[in-house]
């Protein structure tokens, strides 16, 4: 984490709160947490947030409890995904493998660590079809417990003819307020936004290789891990918070590897 960002800067959602309980994915998370905790207070936080009377200046965003805006997005003819759509952790990755993984990990799509989803396709067609989510797709939570969840870039996955296919995705939190998807999370397919700030955002890392897991990440010159799901999804509350990408936000992602 750079030296320079300061605490009030991290969201609620980084914390990984949910009701009461507290999940770190990360043993780089614990500092944040700990001394947000300790300085402010996050019932008292979340609490200010969600009495915000512009909350829902922008649907489904942040402290905004009302479903999200934006373009329809339309699966391809003769495939469709079943809803509603539940969350997973890694400690339940068989429960989103296909026979053809192996003893290996199912395939991972997306980035982000708030909002994790086992997707179930069926391909009634009888040749392989690629399903494009663009950038700025939004999976809705079914309560207002749990964050929605959005992609910063586009995540193509291929569905086999005539199967039903499984597929991990990683998305990025839209609702600091909210606890991060667990087991018990659904979901169903939301929008794809069009809000300008975050078309911004996607066109900045429109090129850039963000890894999907949240320990395979890069490192710096000094060797030291270079998180960037959890940058990114710093610069993501940014916007969900109406600040606006930070400096220090910019800099971090003109310094991402190309793709």
């Amino acid at each position: 984490m750079p030296s320079q960002m300061e605490w009030r800067d991290w969201p609620v959602g980084c914390c990984h709160i949910r009701k009461g309980t507290q999940i770190l994915r990360n043993a780089g998370f614990l500092l944040c947490c700990t001394l947000f905790l300790a300085t402010f207070g996050a019932r008292d936080a979340v609490a200010a947030v969600r009495n915000d009377p512009n909350a829902d200046y922008r649907p489904g965003f942040g402290a905004s409890d009302l479903p999200p805006k934006g373009r329809p997005f339309v699966l391809p003819a003769g495939v469709s995904i079943v809803q509603p759509i539940p969350g997973i952790n890694m400690f339940e990755w068989e429960k989103c493998r296909n026979e053809d993984d192996g003893d290996n990990p199912p395939q991972e799509h997306g980035s982000g660590d708030s909002v994790q989803l086992c997707l179930e396709f069926r391909n009634t067609t009888g040749k392989p079809v690629t399903v494009d989510f663009p950038p700025g797709m939004i999976m809705e939570s079914e309560t207002t417990d749990t964050q929605n969840g959005m992609l910063v870039q586009r995540a193509s996955i291929v569905v086999p003819a005539k199967s039903v296919h499984y597929s991990l995705l990683y998305m990025y939190c839209l609702n600091a307020p909210r606890g991060v998807s667990g087991p018990a999370s659904r979901y169903r397919l939301g929008p794809v936004t069009e809000e300008k700030d975050f078309v911004e955002l996607f066109e900045l890392l429109k090129n850039k290789r963000i890894p999907a897991k949240l320990w395979d990440q890069p490192t710096n010159a000094a060797g030291a891990m270079f998180p960037a799901n959890t940058m990114l999804q710093t610069a993501v509350s940014h916007l969900t918070s109406d600040k606006g990408l930070s400096a220090e936000d910019r800099k971090f992602i003109a310094a991402l590897p190309n793709k």
